[in-house]
């Protein structure tokens, strides 16, 4: 597949964080995808970036590629700083705190 790029993965390390799923953005077609032994599929599903200490950086979910449902970003504390809501990749809201 051509134009893929790593999803923020730049950004995870320079935080010394880690993903659950590794998942891939598709710049041309801005779907993120999940390659497994048996293929490469657009993600549904829930994924969480950790930082080192184990406490979880952002919760997200997908639906056929597409950002969908509830997200969340927490601080290194657990202070949760941001919430987003998607709806099949659009944005409904967004609530910083």
């Amino acid at each position: 597949m051509d134009g893929l790029i790593q999803s923020a993965n730049d950004e995870v390390d320079k935080i010394g964080a880690k993903e659950v799923h590794l998942l891939t953005l598709n710049k041309n077609d801005g779907l993120y995808y999940i390659t497994n032994d048996f293929g490469t599929y657009k993600f549904t599903g829930k994924n969480y970036i950790k930082y080192n200490n184990g406490d979880t950086k952002e919760k997200s979910q997908f639906k056929k590629g597409k950002k969908h449902g509830k997200w969340f970003w927490y601080t290194k504390n657990g202070k949760r700083i941001k919430n987003e809501i998607w709806e099949e990749g659009t944005l409904i809201s967004e609530k910083t705190f």
